[in-house]
């Protein structure tokens, strides 16, 4: 009998965030990775922090040193 395998973490110390959202929201998120180069991951991350940012709320220190802000 085959065993499910339990799902990798993609690092250690990171979670999946994730939602649904029309196809043409995907398309617009392309678009903006074409333009500025980075990865899905690098633009979602900038997102957040502007959410976290405008609603004032901690930004993790993870994200403050990682990102280009």
């Amino acid at each position: 009998m085959d065993v499910p395998r339990a799902r990798q973490v993609h690092k250690e110390g990171e979670v999946n965030i994730s939602a649904y959202f029309p196809a043409d929201v995907k398309s617009s998120l392309r678009l903006v990775q074409s333009r500025n180069g980075k990865n899905v991951k690098d633009c979602l991350a900038e997102a957040l922090l502007d959410l976290f940012i405008k609603h004032d709320v901690p930004v993790p220190l993870s994200m403050k040193m990682s990102g280009d802000r």
